[in-house]
């Protein structure tokens, strides 16, 4: 889409404040857009909406500020509904780091995921649930700090087993939402999932794979319900003990034991 098309979707008001720079995303949500206010030059970001976007703004509205979770800076009317303002990030998406370095130095590694479990802490302590923590959602700056993003599938909770339904990245998924999606008599799920997708995201900084990958989806839940990784070869012989130990914790297939985000952050790794 062209900056031209993205510009015909956006109020007058916006257009005579701001500059539309750059297109710097697109996903199922909409196009997300780069602009400077044209009185002082401040950078700011613009997702315009593809369907409705209300949810997502509740749930950035409730949020306690935080240093590693994106800054939600209001809503702004577009002509396909209203549009969400974020600061401007500079930097990469930790997918894209991955990609240009294959996999990071365990001190790397343990520097992002400490940050990453702090803003997760924050979020599970004021009763919401991200559901999507992904490569792409965890956004790097040059100087590795780190800011929690896009809460498009985030839900409040009153438990940890009222969510039901199957949502998120299918290799990110936690066991307990594909069981509830096999048998819905059984109890949901709720914060353990955000740290099952932590366990993925360490796996995958460290050894530059997912550890259970597998190109049709079934057999991937399948591997995923199965539990099982070898952190004995393949490039895991110089990954610390430590390391490989809070992986295991954080992939463990019952959520009931699962380590919470402040439970993790003691984990002798860190220390």
């Amino acid at each position: 889409m062209s900056l031209e098309l993205i510009s015909s979707h956006l109020d007058a008001s916006f257009l005579n404040d701001c500059l539309i720079e750059a297109i710097i995303g697109q996903g199922l949500d909409g196009e997300i857009v780069r602009f400077s206010k044209k009185k002082d030059n401040t950078k700011g970001v613009l997702k315009i909406p593809r369907h409705d976007l209300t949810h997502e703004i509740e749930i950035l509205s409730k949020l306690i500020p935080h240093q590693n979770i994106v800054t939600f800076n209001g809503v702004q009317r577009t002509k396909r509904g209203e549009g969400i303002l974020l600061e401007h990030l500079e930097g990469q998406d930790l997918f894209s780091m991955l990609e240009e370095e294959n996999n990071l130095y365990e001190s790397i590694a343990k520097d992002i995921l400490r940050q990453i479990l702090t803003a997760i802490k924050s979020i599970h302590s004021q009763n919401i649930v991200h559901r999507d923590i992904k490569l792409e959602n965890i956004f790097v700056s040059p100087k590795c700090s780190v800011k929690l993003l896009d809460f498009g599938l985030s839900e409040t909770i009153s438990d940890d087993i009222s969510l039901t339904e199957l949502s998120g990245t299918p290799s990110y998924i936690a066991p307990e939402m594909i069981n509830k999606a096999l048998n819905p008599s059984m109890n949901g799920y709720g914060r353990p999932v955000d740290i099952w997708a932590c366990g993925v995201l360490l796996y995958a900084m460290i050894s530059g794979s997912f550890p259970f990958w597998h190109e049709k989806q079934f057999r991937r839940y399948q591997l995923i319900l199965e539990g099982e990784i070898d952190l004995s070869d393949g490039g895991w012989e110089d990954v610390s003990e430590k390391a490989k130990s809070l992986i295991r914790s954080l992939l463990t297939l019952d959520p009931s034991i699962r380590p919470s985000a402040s439970e993790a952050l003691n984990h002798c790794w860190f220390n």
